[in-house]
C-alpha cells in the first residue's frame, strides 16, 4: 500500500485522508478569469434566473404598501436624528451578567458591546450577550397575556386583568393558610429581585422558593459546603494559576462566567510577556478550552474521578510533599487509587498522572485544578467536586486562585430540590405554582415526570417572553419583558453591583417579574408590600437609597450618585475582601463513592455537552445563533451524534465532504429509557468509546426558527440521587441506514494551498518576535 504523507495541519478528515473530493472541491472554488467567463450555465440555471428576472420586473411595476412613521410629538433634548445614543446596562441572556453598552437610534436599541468598566467582563460580550437583542424583536414573543387548555396547550388571547383575577383567588386563600406556593426561578443575581420575592413570599404562610438551572454548578456548591463548610461557588482566578488542569471543565466555553474567564485566561497567554500559563484538559470530549489547551488527556466520564484521585495519591502517598500528607482521613481516602491502576483501567500512557501531579507541585500555590460540575456521571457529580478540593488545598492553592471571600452569585440552582419540588407536585402538596426564567418542562430528563406531576397543581402561572414547553401545562401566562425593556440590578460576584435601565419601552403588553409580584401583593393585601403604590423602578431606587447609598462612602448626594451609578452601569467595591486559605475538612471524604462500573460489551459512554450556541436551549429561536456554527464541530442549526473516528469506522458511517456543507449517515443512540436518531459527525478528539450529543435542541415550543431542529438530549438524562446526570450513560448506536445534510461550514476555503496556520515555540518566538 502506498505511503500518504499525513499534512501537519488540516481543516477536514478527508484533506487528512487525501482524498480526491477536496481536490475537486479546491477547484470548483477558485476558478480562473478564463473559467468564470468560459463556464456556461445550464438550461435549468437559465430559465431560474430568467423567471426570476421577470419577478422583479413585475415587482418593480407595482406601487409599495404605505408605511407610516409616527414622529415625536415632543423629541428629547439628547436626541438627535441619526446620532447614536448609548446606555449603561447588564445582559440577563444567562446567569453570568456581565456589563455592556447599548446602542440605540432614535429610541431603538440596534447593537450590544460589552462595558469595559464593568470588572467582570471588562469590555468582553459573548455570542449570546450579542445575538440577545435578536430576542427583543423577536416576532414569536407572546404579544399580550394569554389562558391556556391544559389539556390540549392551546392558548387563548386574554389581559393582564384576567390573569390577575384568575391568580388572587388562590394567593388569598394561600395567605390565609390555604396550601403551599412555590416561586420557581432560574438562578437570579438580583440582590432586589431576591428582596422582593421574600417580602412576597412572607404573605404566605407556606411558601418556598425553589432555584432550578439545567446548566448547573450544584455538584460545585454542594462539594464546597462539605468540604469547607458553607454552601458557595468559588471564583476560580485563571490570571494567577501558572498551572492550569482541567477535568471536563470548560470555563473558555460554558462553565459559570466565559467571558470573565477568557479575559483571565489571556491575561497568561502573552508570549510577549516572556512566560505563558500551561493548560492540561482531561476530557472525554473535544472542548473549547480543550482546543486551547498545551497537552490533553482524552478519557471517559466514569474515569475523571479515579484520575482527580489519582493526582491526589501522587502529592499524599507515592511521594508525600502536601502538609496534608499528615493528615490520615485524606490519605486513607486517596491510597486504593494508584496511578498505575488508574491508568491502566483508564487506557493512558503509564507517567501520565505522575507528570500532571509534578507539574501541578512545581507551580504550588499557583496552579489551579477545575472540575466540570456535570462532568462525572451523575453518581460521581459530588465526589469530583470534592477531589478537586482536595488538590487545590493540597497544593496551597486555597485562597490564592481558588477565592471564597469573593464567591461568585452566578449560579444557585438546586438539582435536589427541584426533583423534591416534582415529588411534592406529585404528591399534591404543591397548590400555587409561578414558574419564571426556567423550563424544567424542556430541561428536566424526561424519567423525572414533570409534566405528569404539574397536573396535580391547582394553579401554575407561567411568566415567560412565549408559551414555551412549561408555559403549555399552565393555566395563564403572562408575557414577561425583555432585559432591555426592565429596570434591574445585578450582584454576579460579592461586592460588584451593576444596573439594567430599559433602552426601550415595552413593545407589547407584558410586564417584568417583579411589577407583578408587587401586583399582586397589593391585590392579597397582607404582608410589608399591600402599601407598595408604586412600579418596581420606585422600588428599586429607594432600596439603592437606603441599603447601596449608605455603603458607598459617595460624597454626592443620593440623586447625582444614581445618576452616576446608571451612566456607568456598574458600582464595584474599592478592594476585594482578602481571600483567607480555608482548612479542608477530610472528613467529607469518608463516603466516597466506589469507581463507576464498565458499561456491557458493546455499549458506549453518552455525554450530554452544554454547546456555546445555544447553552441549555433558552435562545433557540434566535436564528443569530442558530447560524453560528459551533467553535470546535463547525455545525449549525441541529446537533448530531460526535464520534471519534476510530468508533465511526468500527461502526462503517461517516460523513462526505459536499459543497457546501456535508451528507452524514444517521444513527440511532438508545439510552434504554428513551432513544433519538441524528447524523454523524466524525470528531478527532473523543475518546473512542464516546459518544458525544449536545443539549438546547429539539424544542416543541420556541417559536418558527426554533421548533424542531435537532433532537432533544433532554430526555435522554438521568436523574438519580438528587442529581441530573448528564454524562456516563451508558448508550448503544447503531446505523439507521439513511444518510441526511448537514449544514457545515468546515470544508471549503482551502486558500489556494496557502499554510492554514503559522506556528513557532515561545522560545523562537522570544529569540525573534
Amino acid at each position: 500500500m502506498p505511503h500518504v504523507e499525513r499534512p501537519k495541519h488540516w481543516t477536514t478528515i478527508a484533506q487528512y485522508e487525501g482524498e480526491a473530493a477536496v481536490e475537486e472541491l479546491r477547484g470548483r472554488e477558485f476558478l480562473t478569469p478564463s473559467e468564470e467567463a468560459t463556464e456556461q450555465p445550464s438550461r435549468r440555471e437559465f430559465l431560474k434566473l430568467m423567471g426570476a428576472g421577470a419577478a422583479f420586473l413585475a415587482a418593480g411595476c407595482a406601487r409599495r404598501p404605505v408605511e407610516k412613521i409616527l414622529p415625536y410629538v415632543k423629541a428629547p433634548e439628547e436626541v438627535t436624528p441619526g446620532n447614536a445614543v448609548w446606555y449603561a446596562s447588564t445582559c440577563e441572556e444567562c446567569p453570568a451578567a456581565c456589563g455592556l453598552l447599548v446602542k440605540t437610534r432614535e429610541g431603538r436599541p440596534i447593537k450590544l458591546e460589552g462595558n469595559p468598566d464593568h470588572p467582570v467582563s471588562r469590555g468582553g460580550l459573548c455570542a449570546r450577550g450579542q445575538a440577545s437583542l435578536l430576542n427583543l424583536y423577536d416576532p414569536d414573543r407572546l404579544r399580550g397575556p394569554v389562558t391556556v387548555d391544559r389539556a390540549t396547550g392551546k392558548t387563548t388571547a386574554s389581559t393582564w386583568g384576567v390573569v390577575d383575577k384568575r391568580v388572587i383567588v388562590p394567593l388569598k386563600q394561600a395567605a390565609a393558610g390555604g396550601g403551599k406556593v412555590v416561586l420557581l426561578t432560574g438562578t437570579l443575581t438580583s440582590p432586589t429581585t431576591e428582596a422582593l420575592i421574600r417580602e412576597f413570599l412572607a404573605i404566605f404562610p407556606s411558601s418556598e422558593h425553589v432555584v432550578y438551572d439545567a446548566v448547573s454548578t450544584d455538584a460545585t456548591a454542594r462539594a464546597q459546603e462539605l468540604s469547607y463548610g458553607e454552601r458557595l461557588v468559588p471564583r476560580y482566578r485563571l490570571d494567577r494559576a501558572d498551572v492550569l488542569v482541567t477535568l471536563g471543565a470548560d470555563p473558555l466555553g460554558t462553565l459559570l462566567s466565559p467571558v470573565e474567564f477568557a479575559r483571565d485566561f489571556a491575561s497568561r497567554r502573552r508570549p510577549e510577556a516572556g512566560s505563558m500559563s500551561r493548560v492540561i484538559a482531561i476530557e472525554p470530549i473535544l472542548t473549547l478550552t480543550g482546543t486551547n489547551a498545551d497537552e490533553r488527556v482524552i478519557t471517559k466520564p466514569e474515569h475523571l474521578f479515579p484520575i482527580a484521585m489519582a493526582i491526589a495519591n501522587e502529592l499524599l502517598v507515592r511521594e508525600p510533599r502536601s502538609p496534608l500528607a499528615g493528615d490520615a482521613a485524606a490519605v486513607a481516602a486517596v491510597r486504593p487509587y494508584g496511578a498505575d491502576k488508574v491508568e491502566a483501567d483508564a487506557g493512558l500512557e503509564p507517567g501520565t498522572i505522575t507528570t500532571i501531579a509534578d507539574e501541578l507541585w512545581q507551580a504550588h500555590g499557583k496552579s489551579l485544578v477545575l472540575a466540570g460540575p456535570q462532568a462525572a456521571p451523575a453518581a460521581h457529580a459530588v465526589a469530583l467536586q470534592l477531589a478537586a478540593n482536595l488538590l487545590n488545598s493540597a497544593l496551597g492553592n486555597e485562597g490564592i486562585t481558588v477565592d471564597g471571600a469573593n464567591p461568585s452569585l452566578q449560579s444557585a440552582g438546586s438539582e435536589e430540590a427541584m426533583l423534591g419540588l416534582v415529588e411534592r407536585m406529585r404528591a399534591g402538596e404543591v397548590k400555587a405554582l409561578i414558574v419564571t426564567g426556567t423550563n424544567p418542562a424542556f430541561t428536566l430528563p424526561a424519567a423525572v415526570g414533570f409534566a405528569e406531576a404539574a397536573k396535580r397543581v391547582p394553579l401554575i402561572v407561567s411568566l415567560a417572553d412565549r408559551a414555551d414547553e412549561t408555559a403549555r401545562l399552565a393555566d395563564a401566562v403572562g408575557p414577561a419583558t425583555h432585559y432591555l425593556e426592565s429596570w434591574n440590578d445585578h450582584e454576579p460576584r460579592a461586592g460588584v453591583l451593576s444596573l439594567t435601565q430599559p433602552a426601550i419601552a415595552p413593545l407589547y403588553d407584558s410586564r417584568s417579574l417583579q411589577d407583578t409580584l408587587l401586583a399582586w401583593a397589593r391585590y392579597v393585601g397582607k404582608g410589608p408590600l399591600a402599601e407598595t403604590a408604586g412600579s418596581y423602578h420606585e422600588y428599586l431606587r429607594e432600596r439603592w437609597r437606603t441599603e447601596v447609598y449608605p455603603k458607598s462612602n459617595a460624597a454626592a448626594p443620593f440623586d447625582l450618585f444614581w445618576e452616576g451609578a446608571l451612566r456607568t452601569g456598574v458600582l464595584a467595591s474599592a478592594g476585594e475582601g482578602i481571600a483567607a486559605s480555608r482548612a479542608f475538612r477530610s472528613a467529607s471524604l469518608a463516603s466516597l463513592p466506589a469507581p463507576a462500573p464498565e458499561g456491557p460489551e458493546g455499549s458506549l459512554s453518552l455525554v450530554l455537552y452544554t454547546p456555546v450556541t445555544m447553552y441549555d436551549g433558552r435562545s433557540a429561536n434566535n436564528a443569530w445563533l442558530q447560524e453560528l456554527p459551533d467553535p470546535v464541530a463547525k455545525v449549525c442549526w441541529e446537533n448530531f451524534a460526535a464520534m471519534a473516528p476510530s468508533r465511526a469506522k468500527k461502526l462503517g458511517v461517516g460523513q462526505t465532504t459536499d459543497s457546501p456543507g456535508m451528507h452524514a449517515d444517521v444513527v440511532t443512540v438508545d439510552v434504554g429509557h428513551a432513544k433519538i436518531d441524528l447524523p454523524v459527525v466524525v470528531q478527532p478528539g473523543l475518546h473512542p468509546d464516546v459518544v458525544a450529543v449536545a443539549l438546547g435542541y429539539g424544542r416543541t415550543a420556541a417559536g418558527r426558527v426554533g421548533d424542531r431542529l435537532g433532537q432533544s438530549g433532554y430526555a435522554m438524562a438521568e436523574a438519580t440521587g438528587g442529581r441530573v446526570g448528564l454524562t456516563g450513560i451508558q448508550a448503544r448506536v447503531s446505523r439507521a441506514g439513511r444518510r441526511t445534510p448537514l449544514a457545515c461550514v468546515q470544508g471549503h476555503q482551502y486558500t489556494e494551498d496557502r499554510p492554514i496556520i503559522y506556528e513557532t515555540t515561545l522560545a523562537e518566538y522570544l529569540r525573534d518576535p
